[in-house]
């Protein structure tokens, strides 16, 4: 994580990782589209999943990420689902008391009712 694209029915078989190690929306929504602008032809159509895990920026005052209509269409078209998963600061990161501490793939869950 960070980004993470995967089969809705497969979470475990990635088709990406983007950004590492950036936690800001505005860097990842960037990486998303240019991952979709080289992918889109390569990618078959059917039911996936880009989760974008960020964390509220401290300095954030107003704005931030946009995600364009070519996007879209395009995540429309190759069946994305955009998860927009907010964890809390970086201290939570490596908090052992915490669940899921570190956010590794054990930390990806489902709350979709439409995907099992």
């Amino acid at each position: 994580m960070p980004i993470v694209i995967y089969p809705s029915k497969s979470p475990r078989q990635s088709l990406a990782y983007l950004c590492d190690y950036s936690w800001e929306l505005p860097e990842q929504v960037s990486a998303l589209e240019e991952w979709l602008k080289v992918n889109r032809k390569k990618v078959e159509p059917g039911d996936y999943v880009a989760d974008i895990g960020f964390m509220p920026r401290a300095d954030a005052a107003g704005g931030g990420a946009t995600i364009s209509p070519e996007s879209m269409r395009t995540m429309a078209q190759l069946g994305i689902w955009l998860f927009l998963s907010e964890y809390r600061g970086e201290e939570h990161l490596h908090d052992p008391k915490e669940p899921n501490h570190g956010l590794g793939s054990d930390a990806v869950q489902n709350t979709d009712p439409h995907i099992p």
